[in-house]
């Protein structure tokens, strides 16, 4: 579904999500921002569970800064004029692994992957922060094309998790839903309906 935005669902297909949540069970992505929509049993977050299976911090898991920046409010959270966009990046709570931080070296190497270092450089005003956010933004999620290849890569991992799963509801993005339908086709129909 998109984040943010109530599922449009029959109410067929919505009582056999609810009846197999209560019985199975549900996670919610990331923080679960879209929990309100449906009111379900959640067990948790499939990210969570998801970020215990990685080890270490794979650069490609910053992909975060740069996603769904105006919902997950990133431009105040790394808003600091008395840093750099850098260290304030360095010293914020955005952050793919609740349970690890990344390093400067980390950071450097994604900022360099996105051909952003020089901008981070820059005091972390509240202009400055916005025109960076929009940009990472812009390069990670081009709008005609393909997504940048670390976001494509961080997502492939998430998404072959899904996928791996056995029993229960995992609320996802709608972006996930094309990547889903190449990995498994036999997706497209859900619950006799149209997955898109």
């Amino acid at each position: 579904m998109p984040h943010g935005k109530s599922p449009s669902l029959s109410k067929d297909l919505s009582d056999k999500i609810h009846l197999t949540a209560r019985a199975e069970g549900a996670w919610y992505e990331g923080d679960g921002g879209d929990k309100e929509y449906f009111k379900v049993p959640y067990k948790g977050s499939w990210d969570d569970a998801f970020a215990k299976s990685i080890e270490g911090y794979p650069i490609e898991f910053l992909y975060v800064l740069f996603s769904n920046v105006k919902e997950n409010h990133t431009a105040p959270r790394i808003t600091d004029s008395s840093k750099t966009i850098f260290q304030s990046i360095l010293d914020s709570d955005v952050n793919y692994f609740n349970d690890r931080d990344f390093d400067d070296a980390t950071l450097t190497k994604f900022l360099k992957e996105m051909d952003m270092l020089e901008e981070s450089k820059r005091p972390a005003t509240e202009s400055n922060v916005n025109k960076f956010l929009n940009e990472g933004e812009r390069r990670m999620w081009p709008t005609n094309g393909q997504p940048h290849k670390l976001a494509q890569k961080a997502e492939a991992w998430r998404n072959k998790f899904l996928l791996a799963q056995k029993h229960g509801v995992y609320f996802a993005g709608a972006g996930h839903l094309p990547e889903l339908l190449k990995l498994y086709p036999s997706l497209r129909m859900v619950g006799g309906e149209k997955a898109e």
